[in-house]
């Protein structure tokens, strides 16, 4: 089996993995649903209705935003950054000071940001912390505005431009995926954990 081929299966795994365990119906995290009224008892002294009341699992929004953000962020740390950090120091050293130092700061940055990604896809799934979250979904925009900006500074320097576009395609879906992120925090924060949404079956 082809390395990249194995790794991709075993990131597929992960995520599967998480969003089961993760983001299952438990402990009435996300809301319960309250089911149609059933009869219950069988004398005039012990009839009566019953309504169950079962957990909601995480929303689509939260369960796709930390399939992304699960994927993303090992990407970001083990592929993105240490490239970034290698290109910076090849502008950095024919010449171009100051873009490669502001590519070197960012792709340094990138290490960090990739970890905490994937972490907050967890939390997210298990809807705690959502303060830190907040802090984790603007940092994520931050910091791919500012990879768009340090690379757009050595974007003229022939024959960068091709890499200015790729680097320029990464930072918009890393921001698509910060814009989803902040969808689903919204979600969670606006959850009350005691709603209950009648069953109409």
């Amino acid at each position: 089996m082809h390395p990249l081929l194995f790794v991709a299966s075993l990131a597929t795994l992960a995520v599967a993995f998480v969003l089961l365990t993760r983001g299952r119906a438990r402990s009435g995290r996300w809301g319960l649903r309250e089911l149609a009224p059933e009869r219950s008892g069988d004398s005039p002294y012990r009839d009566g209705l019953l309504r169950a009341r079962v957990p909601l699992g995480a929303p689509p929004s939260a369960r796709v935003s930390a399939a992304f953000h699960l994927l993303w962020g090992p990407f970001t740390t083990l592929v993105l950054a240490p490239a970034g950090l290698l290109y910076g120091t090849a502008v950095a050293s024919d010449g171009h000071v100051f873009p490669g130092l502001l590519v070197i700061a960012v792709a340094s940055e990138g290490f960090l940001l990739g970890g905490f990604l994937a972490g907050s896809s967890v939390a997210l799934l298990e809807r705690r912390g959502l303060g830190k979250l907040r802090q984790t979904a603007v940092w994520s925009v931050v910091h791919h505005a500012a990879v768009i900006a340090a690379f757009a500074t050595d974007a003229t320097a022939e024959p960068r431009g091709p890499v200015f576009a790729i680097a320029l395609g990464l930072a918009l879906v890393g921001l698509a995926g910060a814009a989803l992120f902040a969808r689903a925090l919204g979600t969670a924060t606006h959850r009350d954990a005691l709603l209950t949404l009648r069953d109409e079956s």
